[in-house]
């Protein structure tokens, strides 16, 4: 049965909607967020202990092992955390229609996704990169148009391209809502991992060395992800819904199937 709460949100109520189902899902969320960030953190943590911090970190940056662990690290990192974006809209989707979503059974489901989801992905981050290169308006427009890509192509198995497409069909006439309810996503991760950093510098410089401020800065960092990061696929996710069903009458759709999936069969 259809969740009754499926119906056009504000981008303030899309947030706090978002805020809701997180802690109702938390440790789904919690454990997807977390695996996705373990191959990262203990990435960077070995390339932290093996580099040779006698340097000054500013030359040591520049090193060609260094700058090739760091850009390894980046990309096994997008990697991860792109394959998690597409369980966060699959967990997402099933608890926002009403449903107690397994993790199981979200895993099993967005399995065969993956591909759509990681070339997707790519291929916004490379439009998204090109618009800002002309002008920064323009990338955050394509930013903000495909912004529920991922959406589409979990939950309407649609190609990458497709998916795109669709994306930038659903937010025509939306720009502002959309960036409205996911700047308000991105403003609250930005504000945690400020604090977290802060707090991080504190304990390193207590601790003392550059080593351990970096340390400690790498696990707040991730623990910041891991504990807020989720809300924005989250939000997107229902941002996803409140689109279709403001230009597609999603509601009535699935309200309409459940009256007919409820009605005795005619004798």
């Amino acid at each position: 049965m259809i969740d009754a709460t499926l119906r056009p949100r504000s981008a303030s109520e899309l947030v706090d909607a978002a805020v809701r189902l997180f802690r109702q899902h938390f440790g789904s969320y919690v454990l997807i967020a977390a695996v996705a960030a373990i191959p990262g953190l203990v990435a960077n943590a070995l390339a932290l202990a093996a580099a040779d911090w006698g340097s000054d970190l500013a030359a040591l940056a520049t090193q060609d092992p260094f700058a090739g662990q760091q850009l390894g690290i980046t990309l096994l990192s997008l990697a991860t955390y792109l394959v998690a974006e597409g369980l966060y809209v699959r967990l997402t989707a099933d608890a926002y229609e009403g449903g107690r979503p397994a993790l199981g059974d979200v895993v099993r489901r967005v399995v065969p996704r993956v591909p759509a989801v990681l070339v997707g992905q790519v291929l916004r981050f490379v439009a998204v990169g090109l618009g800002l290169l002309a002008l920064v308006v323009p990338g955050v427009i394509v930013l903000v148009r495909y912004a529920v890509a991922a959406q589409a192509s979990v939950l309407e198995e649609a190609g990458p391209v497709a998916g795109l497409a669709r994306s930038w069909s659903l937010t025509k006439g939306n720009t502002l809502r959309v960036l409205g309810g996911i700047g308000l996503a991105w403003l609250l991760l930005f504000v945690v991992i400020f604090g977290l950093q802060m707090i991080g510098g504190i304990i390193g410089m207590l601790i003392g060395g550059q080593t351990a401020v970096l340390l400690v800065m790498l696990v707040l960092n991730a623990l910041g992800g891991v504990l807020v990061y989720p809300l924005i696929p989250i939000v997107s996710t229902l941002m996803y819904y409140d689109l279709r069903i403001r230009r597609e009458g999603l509601d009535l759709e699935l309200m309409a199937d459940d009256l007919a999936a409820a009605a005795p069969a005619r004798p």
